[in-house]
């Protein structure tokens, strides 16, 4: 069994994904750390949602590892597993019309016969009030804007109180109010232990709410590391093929990434 890096909460070794003819992650090696947010970042098709789906225990990879506190995820069972991560996923699909609440209420499902379970109205209560949905408590889900589903889902991973946080670009159908909520709810939750790993195409709030970034390409890590080591305009335009330019301001913390729209474009 491998062993956990030092502190390390997760470890990822040497995964592998093949679909069809094509190789979707060859050998990705990544460790996620207690209180930290992870960003992965790259063009479509680059690996980052499948990657997601190993970390999360959705998808086996066909060659590699991944442990949870030196613990290899595939001997751990979907119960054990629904109490350490929440995952968030691109798109929100739910069968039947559910409220808003009682969406949220199916992120206490793995707790339900434990001591946790006593919590449950609670929890649910802040996770509602944290997302802005509490005044969308009683609205069928199928009948939500994409923002506000996007923010019920939101508040159902905040709901299931995990160590652990999956999200799949969690601020793709909000404005940019509701962006800046998250991604300071997501980093409220590292600052207090959670890990997080998230897949943003926003390479400007990557770069605001990243402890470390992840740069994948044609499905392997490019570079992993502090913001200003990674996101570099050279790394970033080579990677997306186009020029990209980061843009220091004065006594900001974080660089503006955006598109250089002067030059050619290299497709």
């Amino acid at each position: 069994m491998a062993a956990s890096a030092p502190g390390a909460l997760v470890q990822v070794n040497d995964v592998r994904v093949r679909l069809g003819d094509r190789d979707v992650l060859c050998g990705i090696d990544l460790e996620i750390f207690p209180g930290e947010v992870l960003v992965l970042v790259g063009p479509n098709g680059a690996g980052k949602s499948t990657l997601l789906s190993v970390l999360s225990g959705d998808r086996k990879p066909d060659a590699g590892s991944v442990h949870f506190g030196g613990i290899p995820l595939t001997s751990l069972s979907h119960a054990k597993q629904a109490r350490l991560r929440a995952v968030l996923l691109q798109e929100q699909h739910v069968s039947f019309p559910f409220t808003v609440r009682q969406v949220v209420e199916m992120g206490r499902a793995p707790w339900a016969g434990t001591s946790a379970e006593a919590q449950d109205e609670e929890v649910v209560e802040r996770a509602l009030d944290a997302t802005e949905v509490t005044h969308l408590s009683s609205q069928r889900f199928p009948t939500l804007s994409g923002g506000e589903k996007a923010r019920t889902a939101f508040a159902r991973t905040l709901a299931q109180g995990t160590a652990l946080q999956f999200l799949d670009e969690p601020t793709a159908a909000l404005d940019i109010r509701h962006q800046e909520a998250v991604l300071t709810r997501v980093r409220k939750n590292a600052r207090n232990g959670m890990a997080i790993v998230i897949v943003l195409h926003d390479l400007s709030l990557a770069a605001a709410y990243a402890d470390r970034v992840a740069v994948l390409s044609d499905g392997i890590v490019k570079a992993a590391g502090p913001v200003r080591e990674v996101m570099t305009a050279e790394l970033l335009s080579d990677v997306y093929g186009h020029p990209i330019d980061v843009i220091e301001r004065p006594g900001q913390a974080s660089p503006v990434i955006i598109p250089n729209r002067e030059a050619e474009a290299v497709l």
